[in-house]
């Protein structure tokens, strides 16, 4: 799986660029790009980033054959490639490949379940036996 996220986003987003020169700006933009994926505002015209990604998905080979999605990507999507390449990166700095883990430094977007089924969830209990208090 970690493979699909490197060969569909990472690698037309990024892959362009050396190691030592990713920067926090290169992954926030290709954070960006990817929430725009199916989802440009109308009359906005698409970043060279942006153009490179779904025409790597179009290409790519899909579990069962059918045809990509035209949906856009979700924020857990998102976070899951985030992920990926934080853990890279990582390994890239135990190994000594660089000396900085941009990844560090980015937020991706958050995930909110709630905000998709529309059920807000309720206050958190806290249970009494752990020493806290029922509110």
């Amino acid at each position: 799986m970690a493979g699909r996220f490197v060969e569909l986003y990472a690698v037309p987003g990024i892959g362009h660029l050396r190691l030592a020169a990713l920067r926090e700006t290169h992954l926030d933009d290709l954070y960006e790009a990817l929430g725009q994926i199916n989802n440009l505002a109308e009359g906005e015209k698409p970043s060279e980033m942006l153009r490179r990604l779904p025409a790597v998905r179009v290409t790519a080979e899909w579990r069962g054959g059918g045809p990509h999605s035209s949906r856009p990507l979700s924020a857990a999507r998102i976070h899951l490639v985030h992920r990926v390449l934080s853990s890279a990166l990582s390994y890239a700095v135990r190994t000594r490949r660089i000396s900085h883990d941009p990844s560090k430094h980015v937020e991706p977007p958050q995930v909110v379940r709630w905000e998709r089924t529309g059920v807000v969830p309720g206050p958190m209990m806290v249970c009494p036996s752990a020493g806290g208090s029922v509110p």
